[in-house]
């Protein structure tokens, strides 16, 4: 059996094209499995000398790798009829209604060209011209008329016997395309080795397999509009909570914990008030601070960033008596409204220094989720027991899909839903050899590559996340022909950003790429991993790729 295009033919086709039917059939069940047939092959043939351009079909093209190429019209019709006078053919259908038909002959000669145009734009034989390839390979042309039995009369000069075909001639149909090609062999250079690649190539141009794909910057943009409206959405809940004096605001990942408090500072700064916005967060910390330096009302940052400067010292980390002593002794201003965010972060004793920062009637709001917990500490998730509580139960950051996987990874007894964009399928990776970095940095390149030059995606808005730490992690060591930014405090980097997942909690990026999974901290426990991966996951606004080590 050869190889057909298409395999068969849909129901009504065969009803309403019976004589072409007819021949598919005979050519699916008689050819050997050398030929590629080729049915309903439409031409866009470009501007001729009068600037016109036109379509053309062609009913058949049948290619071998020995014997060449044949072009075949089939005309169906119980009579066909030529009249020379009028230089006019006529078929009469099985409903006995008699139709004006195109010249047969002339198709298909024309279509013969078509295909010798369609060979030359293939490099293998961009060096030949339509004479040198005619003579080259077998290409020849044919005219079949499956539902008649005989000729009467004489035929126009160009419709020779040799490549006229009846019904009479498809019981024994390879033996006649054979013998066509031979005909149109005979006097030429016919190779044998032009007619395979021919036989190759044209495969490529007359049955190609494609799929039109949006880019992801495409998806991306769209998405992003749809989010501009959920945030604006979210906003609302601070006019609800507009006379709240203290609230403890409970959020899952991506319910727009941190967008909510920056609303609120530059709410409370339009009212004159003076605002800490406050996270233990470096890199959060730094975005926070970045985008309110501008803004004299408002003091944000990290909690260590924050008092040095409110101190004008230093201060030590891990050292919460000094600290709570020095901020006692120099007494520092007092502020209006204090916002914690992620504030399961911060210690009992943190959160005492902060309160000392607080007017006693001003506002306190407490923005967290213990599920974030990517840290083996005590982490005092209560507060204030007065504070009026608020639980965000929704995801509007993240695609419905990249929600999806977060959701296997929360532990607490909530009910969480999502409002937005169902995104793509994460992409999970064939896992890289444990411990591998040279694997590991292959496959990473490889995919930025891809993200960035095939996607379209701007490098900033790509982000690699490590479960390890910056000392313990390989990546870095990473290194690739894009710009990079290596576990750094910068809000807002001109390149991709390589950061541990730790680290960058509270962050978001379009694109978050998750590796090095094998964390010996995070496997110890079971319930920091699913931490680790709910805080990752998260991250990814619009596309997730997960990156795992071997046996993770």
């Amino acid at each position: 059996m050869p190889t057909m295009y298409p395999d068969s033919l849909p129901k009504p086709l065969e009803e309403y094209l019976r004589g072409e039917a007819k021949v598919f059939e005979a050519f699916k069940n008689q050819l050997s499995k050398d030929w590629i047939v080729y049915h309903g092959v439409n031409w866009h043939i470009p501007s001729d000398r009068n600037n016109r351009q036109r379509d053309a079909e062609t009913d058949f093209i049948l290619t071998h790798p020995q014997y060449g190429i044949l072009v075949i019209e089939v005309k169906g019709g119980v009579q066909i009829r030529y009249s020379s006078e009028h230089n006019q053919w006529l078929s009469t259908d099985y409903n006995l209604e008699v139709h004006e038909i195109n010249d047969p002959y002339l198709q298909a000669k024309q279509n013969k060209y078509n295909v010798i145009n369609k060979l030359l734009t293939i490099p293998e034989f961009n060096h030949f011209d339509k004479q040198s390839i005619d003579n080259k390979i077998s290409i020849g042309y044919a005219v079949i008329f499956p539902d008649a039995t005989m000729i009467n009369g004489i035929l126009p000069v160009e419709a020779v016997t040799e490549i006229t075909l009846t019904s009479n001639h498809l019981s024994q149909l390879e033996n006649h395309m054979i013998a066509l090609c031979t005909y149109y062999s005979n006097g030429k250079q016919h190779s044998s080795a032009l007619a395979l690649q021919a036989h190759v190539n044209l495969r490529g141009l007359l049955a190609p397999s494609f799929t039109i794909e949006r880019s992801l910057t495409t998806w991306f943009d769209d998405e992003e509009k749809r989010i501009i409206e959920l945030t604006d959405e979210q906003y609302n809940l601070l006019n609800y909570i507009r006379f709240v004096k203290k609230a403890s605001i409970y959020g899952c990942a991506g319910s727009g914990k941190t967008l909510i408090a920056i609303r609120k500072a530059e709410l409370l700064s339009q009212e004159n008030q003076s605002v800490l916005l406050v996270c233990f967060n470096n890199i959060l910390g730094k975005h926070l601070e970045h985008h309110f330096r501008k803004d004299e009302n408002v003091v944000a940052g990290s909690f260590y960033s924050v008092l040095s400067s409110e101190l004008g010292i230093e201060i030590p980390y891990d050292n919460d008596d000094f600290i709570k002593e020095k901020v006692t002794e120099i007494n520092p201003g007092l502020f209006d409204a204090i916002l914690i965010d992620e504030a399961q972060d911060f210690s009992t004793s943190q959160l005492e220094i902060l309160k000392l920062l607080h007017k006693q009637d001003g506002l306190l709001y407490y923005f967290w989720d213990d599920n974030q917990q990517v840290m083996k500490r005590d982490v005092n998730v209560i507060f204030d027991k007065d504070a009026f509580p608020i639980v965000l139960s929704t995801n509007h950051r993240n695609t419905a899909k990249i929600f999806e996987l977060v959701k296997q990874h929360f532990h607490k007894d909530i009910e969480l839903t999502h409002k937005g964009v169902l995104g793509r399928d994460v992409e999970v990776l064939e896992p890289y050899k444990h411990k591998n970095a040279t694997i590991l940095f292959v496959r990473l390149r490889e995919n930025l590559k891809r993200l960035i030059e095939v996607e379209k995606i701007d490098p900033k808005d790509i982000v690699i996340l490590t479960f390890k730490s910056k000392t313990k992690s390989h990546l870095s060591n990473f290194s690739c022909e894009y710009p990079l930014c290596l576990f750094s405090d910068d809000p807002k980097p001109n390149g991709v950003r390589v950061e541990t997942a730790r680290r960058f909690k509270g962050m978001e990026s379009k694109v978050v790429i998750v590796t090095e999974m094998d964390d010996e901290r995070s496997l110890k426990y079971p319930m920091m991993f699913d931490d680790m991966c709910y805080v990752s996951f998260s991250r990814a606004v619009h596309h997730l790729i997960i990156l795992p080590p071997e046996n993770n």
